[in-house]
């Protein structure tokens, strides 16, 4: 295995408890903590084939930017991040779902979902339904809780 020092380009910088997924030969990185303790709000694009990588900006379709998250779920689906739960701004557990569309860069919508708030979960996209699982609630409780998001529908079971 070989490592590469990128020089000259663009980094995310030290990040933690963010989220990353892969679409179309380019890892997305997104939200998190900076290592100085300041919350991260941004989108950050890695094409693992030109070995480049970018700052992006989301641009909401109604003029409103995300909030900072981390400890949230990110998976693909049909060209879209869907982002759920986690800290939102780095204080409160979150029930919010985003989604930022990957070949515009915008954010297509932000809705408040029926599962609880979560932090630490995880989740998998599967047969057009997105499942979470665990995490912590509002007490920093460890939950047990399986939800299921159809994607076609937007109706959780």
């Amino acid at each position: 295995l070989e490592t590469k020092v990128l020089k000259g380009q663009e980094r995310p910088g030290a990040i933690s408890h963010h989220t990353s997924v892969v679409f179309d030969n380019t890892m997305y990185l997104y939200g998190g903590s900076k290592a100085s303790g300041e919350e991260n709000k941004s989108l950050f694009s890695f094409d693992v084939q030109k070995l480049l990588g970018k700052h992006l900006t989301i641009a909401g379709e109604d003029g409103f930017i995300a909030t900072s998250r981390d400890e949230h779920t990110a998976c693909v689906y049909e060209g879209q991040m869907w982002v759920f739960g986690g800290f939102d701004s780095g204080i409160d557990k979150t029930q919010l779902s985003l989604t930022i569309s990957m070949e515009t860069n915008g954010q297509k919508s932000q809705r408040k979902e029926k599962v609880h708030n979560k932090a630490g979960h995880s989740a998998v996209i599967e047969d057009d339904k997105m499942y979470i699982f665990g995490g912590k609630d509002e007490d920093n409780e460890k939950q047990k809780d399986l939800w299921c998001l159809d994607l076609k529908t937007l109706e959780w079971q």
